[in-house]
């Protein structure tokens, strides 16, 4: 079996895309670094349902609207704004996180870690404070409820509402067209 040798002009055509090859590695490896350190992999997942909590007493119970914000990703997340998604309609869901979640915020957003974030609002006063912002989008579109949230990135995160909060909400939106609120 004969060996066969190259002469030398094909040596130096083959030894040509070396240079080229180790370029297009290098520059792979460079994207491929700043893409882990830059991109954004947060995920967010948000889910809003109607619940139902003892009184102190623990003799009667009574209704809440519960909001769980759980960050599933290693990276933190900063909540900017929490909103109810109505059609196309945004409205902010006003909320004092201080009072709310016991934390003391200096800075506009709330950081949501690995542990879920749990925000409650009676019935009562989500019906008299919020409502009344959030019921005219209620009454003209009723299909398609959402809560979201906006992380300090700008991306948004949604999730449909369950079914007994949406009809909740829908006739109590009525209620309060009914009944003559001042709708900011």
């Amino acid at each position: 079996m004969a060996l066969i040798l190259f002469d030398q002009e094909t040596w130096k055509f083959i030894n040509s895309f070396a240079p080229w090859a180790s370029a297009a590695g290098t520059l792979a490896a460079v994207l491929f670094s700043l893409y882990i350190t830059v991109a954004d992999r947060s995920r967010v997942r948000v889910r809003a349902w109607k619940n139902r909590q003892p009184s102190a007493d623990e003799t009667s119970t009574y209704e809440l609207i519960s909001i769980r914000i759980i960050n599933s990703r290693d990276k933190e997340v900063f909540i900017d704004k929490v909103y109810w998604k109505v059609g196309g309609t945004i409205t902010p869901q006003v909320i004092n996180y201080t009072f709310a979640l016991n934390l003391d915020l200096t800075g506009p957003s709330m950081l949501v870690g690995k542990v879920p974030t749990q925000i409650n609002f009676d019935f009562d006063t989500f019906k008299k404070r919020f409502l009344p912002k959030l019921a005219p989008s209620l009454l003209e579109n009723r299909s398609s409820v959402k809560i979201g949230v906006s992380i300090s990135t700008g991306k948004r995160f949604e999730s449909a509402i369950d079914k007994d909060l949406q009809d909740w909400l829908i006739n109590a939106a009525r209620e309060v067209a009914d009944s003559g609120l001042p709708r900011p």
